[in-house]
């Protein structure tokens, strides 16, 4: 046989190591199904970065789809080492030969944790920036209120409650009742009637508006 022809190498001793193969395919899946799982867990109406339990769990569901994969490809000495993997179970119970397939772990539940977090961080934003603009509503709405309901609005009588308060020629009275304020020169008086007025047309609005609140 000719001597310089080079040697055929076996397909099988071209293949990657396991490890490393799973590494890059947990990796991969983690990236990709990452999307899926953050509008999974926010349809479940949960806050991600408190819930570890699931990220655990999804990692452990793609190590242990990407492990019976790779066990389909390898021989069984192979097989049996990848076995060790999928019976990690942290590195308080890990036996020495498995802390090797620790870092697959972590690394992929770090990165499926940063992504938790920072949608929770988003979704935080997004509630503080709906209560701001629930407010400013609130707000735009009881100036409008007190701008036109300081004309519009009827003052009731604090006596009768029925009777609506007019106010003509220094004299305020009841539409209804006998309540009959004589404004004069008695400047006590004066504040009596500007107090009665501009706080019951404010508790007037106010009420308005609350009510209207409520129907946001």
């Amino acid at each position: 046989m000719d001597s310089t022809r080079p040697r055929r190498v076996p397909n099988k001793s071209c293949r990657p190591d396991w490890r490393e193969e799973l590494r890059t395919n947990c990796m991969k899946r983690v990236k990709n199904d990452r999307v899926h799982l953050l509008w999974k867990i926010r349809t479940q109406g949960r806050l991600p970065a408190k819930d570890m339990k699931t990220v655990e769990s999804a990692v452990r569901n793609i190590i242990s789809d990407e492990v019976q994969k790779l066990k389909q490809c390898v021989d069984g000495k192979e097989a049996q080492e990848i076995d060790v993997i999928w019976e990690y179970q942290g590195p308080q119970e890990a036996r020495p030969a498995e802390f090797e397939s620790e870092d697959i772990l972590l690394e992929m539940e770090r990165l499926l944790y940063e992504d938790l977090r920072e949608e929770t961080i988003r979704k935080e934003i997004e509630d503080l920036e709906e209560q701001d603009a629930y407010l400013a509503q609130a707000i735009f709405d009881h100036m409008q209120l007190s701008e036109e309901g300081a004309e519009n609005a009827k003052l009731w009588c604090p006596v009768c409650k029925q009777g609506e308060l007019r106010e003509t020629n220094n004299l305020i009275r009841c539409s209804l009742c006998k309540l009959r304020l004589d404004l004069g020169e008695d400047k006590r008086m004066q504040i009596t009637a500007q107090v009665l007025l501009t706080g019951h047309v404010w508790v007037e609005c106010t009420l308005h508006t609350m009510r209207r609140m409520q129907h946001f």
